[in-house]
């Protein structure tokens, strides 16, 4: 993934350019925000853009070039568009675009870093109301009309490699990270996203009849801390070994009710081979677990291997047609 910033423009000449594309078919709007009442009757033309934004942007100024534009971009069709939508979201709200300062609320909220739930201007004080925000925007504003803005002479645009999600997983590394880059590719994570099956791999359609079990054995692994197969045999030894000690400790029960005790003795010992059998219960679950892991961990990474090849393949393809055309 990477983000390019291009220059800064007056005239938001990249309205015009990406309507231009979506006009000829080689693009495609996805969303459009906080442009007040454009658009909600009809589809509105550049002109109606382009306008509604030197108007916005005219109550500073103090900015030459009100236009921020960047492009994301990933090799080939490695992203869906929700997927990318989704990224540019994260982009901006890192970037500190994480506001709302619509005129159609009543009050005008922000997320500040470390929040996760918006919280209203007004708490913050007199001078945080929105009538007061924009009487104190027009005071600086006319405090520093005077003042030239520091502008460089040559502008050197910036590109940033970004990972998306489905690469952060992947780079965790170990069995927990593979069975979490697994389930990244199955659609199961993020959970908030509704994955669209048709467009799951065939390798890995079987496994949606078995995101239970895989789900177990994940937490499992992101519970014990487990990375490397010597940690996985290594815990389920550990799991063996209880065992062991509680089948001792039943057979020992079993052959103490056989004797000549009270009642209370009786049912005492029988709650404890209750209880005993519970925790084998669990235990036994625990180690057909790990032997399941031990198992499928093979399985995933032979069909990732066989996926990333054939999307490889694809890409390569794909370049070699838009080389052609041009």
């Amino acid at each position: 993934m990477i983000a390019t910033i291009l220059p800064g423009s007056a005239d938001f000449h990249a309205v015009g350019y990406n309507e231009h594309k979506v006009s000829k078919g080689l693009a495609r709007l996805i969303e459009m925000r906080n442009f007040g009442t454009v658009g909600l009757a009809d589809r509105p033309t550049t002109e109606e853009l382009t306008g509604y934004l030197k108007k916005y942007s005219s109550t500073n100024n103090r900015i030459r070039k009100p236009q921020f534009h960047v492009a994301v971009s990933c090799k080939g069709r490695e992203m869906t568009e929700s997927e990318l939508l989704d990224f540019a979201h994260r982009y901006l709200k890192e970037m500190g675009y994480a506001y709302n300062l619509s005129p159609s609320r009543k009050y005008w909220t922000v997320i500040p870093k470390g929040y996760d739930k918006p919280i209203r201007l007004k708490n913050l004080g007199a001078d945080y109301t929105n009538d007061r925000i924009v009487e104190r925007i027009k005071e600086n504003r006319d405090r520093w009309a005077e003042i030239e803005p520091f502008q460089r002479a040559t502008y050197k645009p910036r590109q940033y490699r970004m990972q998306t999600r489905g690469q952060k997983l992947k780079k965790k590394g170990g069995l927990y990270g593979l069975y979490l880059y697994y389930c990244y590719r199955l659609g199961y994570l993020p959970k908030y996203k509704k994955q669209n099956n048709a467009r799951l791999h065939y390798l890995l359609k079987d496994d949606l009849m078995k995101l239970d079990k895989i789900t177990d054995e994940v937490r499992l692994l992101g519970r014990e801390n487990i990375s490397t197969d010597e940690q996985l045999f290594s815990y389920k030894t550990s799991l063996e070994e209880q065992m062991k000690n509680l089948l001792a400790g039943r057979t020992h029960l079993r052959k103490k009710i056989r004797t000549n005790i009270d009642d209370g003795q009786l049912q005492a010992a029988k709650d404890e081979i209750a209880s005993i059998n519970g925790e084998l219960k669990k235990l036994r679950r625990e180690v057909k677990l790990c032997e399941d892991i031990a198992e499928r961990s093979k399985v995933m990474e032979e069909n990732l291997e066989h996926i990333e090849t054939e999307e490889q393949k694809q890409q390569r393809k794909e370049k070699s047609r838009y080389e052609q055309r041009w």
